[in-house]
């Protein structure tokens, strides 16, 4: 199996409990990147684990993972993402990284959601940050192509100096 992320491009969706749909948009900010949701394990190149805390984080997602293992043959590699259930956009929480050493987890993140939606805070936006990076991208690609063509536009006079040089 190829561990590299750079091959990364497929991926599932494992819900390792009750998200409610608080876990759509990071498969959306996943698929903006040019990642690809697939319908089955066997299919993927990675795991995108769904972790809602339920008791303690370090149990939880232990419990959780061996469940997954157990009930799924498919690659070992995975992004886990760990979702505290809050209505506080400002709720601190220890970084679960910190409770996660298996080399197979290459990324674990932090978000805080609140009946079936993603709260806009600090934490999720590092949380998107971090996935991002990972892929090497900061930005999603539709909103760079956006910008880069608004800047575009808005530049005229650069855009004929460029047209002049061509020119000469």
């Amino acid at each position: 199996e190829d561990r590299n992320i750079d091959s990364w491009k497929k991926f599932f969706v494992w819900e390792a409990g009750k998200t409610n749909g608080a876990h759509f948009p990071v498969v959306q900010m996943l698929k903006s990147i040019g990642q690809t949701d697939v319908t089955s394990a066997t299919e993927c190149d990675y795991l995108l684990v769904f972790c809602p805390v339920v008791s303690r984080v370090g149990t939880d997602i232990v419990n959780r993972k061996a469940t997954f293992n157990v009930q799924a043959k498919s690659p070992n590699s995975l992004i886990l993402v760990v979702m505290h259930h809050t209505f506080d956009p400002h709720h601190v929480v220890a970084e679960s990284r910190r409770q996660v050493n298996n080399p197979n987890v290459h990324l674990t993140v932090d978000c805080l959601f609140f009946e079936g939606h993603l709260l806009s805070c600090n934490l999720n936006d590092t949380m998107s940050g971090d996935i991002k990076k990972i892929f090497g991208s900061e930005f999603p690609v539709p909103v760079l192509i956006h910008n880069l063509i608004s800047l575009w536009q808005h530049i005229p006079s650069f855009s004929f100096l460029c047209c002049l040089n061509q020119l000469c």
